[in-house]
């Protein structure tokens, strides 16, 4: 998939620090999700304001979830990583994150890893054409 103009906006790390955010906001969604349900299954019987208030609590976190991800990728996380495995960490001081198995493959995380960092344009740009056909539904109807 050729997104070449998404560069104009977004710098390469800042894609794949959104498609990194993206990822995670699968599982932590899963777990808000699953504390949704405690929270419908403890609180039968209370008051409709207390449990309207801790669903508010619950959408808060998944939203302060999502923010400190998107900030620890982009300062820190998967995002620097490029394909090669170095992360850079200040000017000057390179880390490298690969673990190579004795064999000199890369482990099944760090090829994950590698593919969803080199397709993190598409992914951001498919996300990005969705949350836009979303958006005109939602504004037309």
């Amino acid at each position: 998939m050729n997104v070449a103009h998404l560069s104009q906006w977004l710098s390469d790390r800042e894609i794949k620090a959104i498609c990194w955010t993206l990822i995670h906001s699968l599982w932590q969604g899963l777990l808000i999700a699953a504390l949704a349900g405690l929270v419908i299954a403890t609180t039968r019987k209370a008051s409709a304001k207390l449990r309207y208030h801790l669903f508010g609590v619950l959408l808060i976190a998944f939203t302060l979830a999502i923010a400190l991800t998107f900030i620890y990728e982009i300062v820190w996380g998967t995002a620097a990583a490029t394909v090669d495995g170095e992360v850079t960490i200040t000017p000057g001081h390179t880390v490298i994150r690969q673990a190579v198995l004795a064999n000199g493959k890369l482990s099944f995380l760090n090829s994950i890893s590698n593919f969803l960092n080199s397709k993190a344009t598409g992914i951001f740009a498919i996300w990005l054409i969705c949350f836009l056909y979303k958006s005109v539904r939602l504004l037309g109807g």
